[in-house]
């Protein structure tokens, strides 16, 4: 394969990558670049790239958004689970006062004591794994917004190529239009940069309060030591 092929290959694969609404407000047809020799057009592989790793962080999201609704699902289920144990425990201790029964009652307390603080374990990492899903959420809408300003900087140096070499692609080519669309779009990308993480604070806060509540119950699990004589 030539050195032409290869540099060509990138940006065919590019523009493919721009279907699914991943498309520029500007084209310039590749054919009013023909004339130009590879090495030259280098910049419009360089931009070529920046698509790919977006379409990649995008897809990379997705999945992740995916496994994260799973998990959802499953802590929702522990954490009705986790209620029903603290259900269980106030029947019993029900139960052992209609009996005054002294030492089961003691024996309840505790158990209701660890249930409950399964249950505030339960409730937080509900929590944690719904602050991850917003992230990862926002993370992906970052990924579209990013995608977006890659297609459209292909355009831009594709533009700065024809205006630098005096190529006029269409009667209304104007290179200003594309400068314009692509800081718009980097613009667009900044809010939703910013987003995130805004997102990552409060993911990293729930992460943290899930991490306090499951270790306080998993103490509280944990066996007695008799007293020491």
């Amino acid at each position: 394969m030539t050195r032409s092929l290869v540099l060509v290959a990138p940006l065919a694969i590019a523009l493919g990558a721009g279907c699914g609404g991943h498309t520029a407000k500007y084209k310039i047809d590749d054919f009013a670049l023909a004339a130009v020799p590879v090495p030259d057009k280098q910049p419009i592989f360089d931009a070529q790239n920046e698509v790919t790793v977006a379409r990649s962080e995008k897809e990379k999201v997705d999945a992740d958004l995916e496994k994260t609704s799973q998990e959802i699902k499953l802590a929702k289920a522990e954490r009705g689970q986790a209620g029903l144990e603290v259900d269980k425990t106030k029947v019993e201790a029900k139960m052992a006062e209609t009996a005054k029964d002294a030492a089961r009652a003691q024996q309840v307390a505790e158990l209701r004591r660890i249930a409950d603080l399964g249950k505030k374990a339960a409730d937080a990492k509900v929590d944690m794994l719904e602050a991850r899903h917003d992230l990862q959420r926002a993370a992906g809408n970052q990924a579209d917004a990013r995608w977006d300003a890659a297609v459209s900087r292909v355009e831009l140096e594709k533009a700065k190529i024809a205006a630098a070499r005096g190529i006029t692609p269409s009667k209304d080519f104007d290179p200003t239009k594309f400068s314009s669309d692509y800081a718009e779009r980097m613009r667009h990308y900044d809010e939703k940069r910013i987003d995130v993480d805004r997102k990552r604070e409060k993911y990293d806060r729930a992460q943290s309060t899930y991490g306090s509540a499951q270790q306080e119950f998993e103490m509280a699990r944990l066996p007695r030591q008799p007293p020491s004589q």
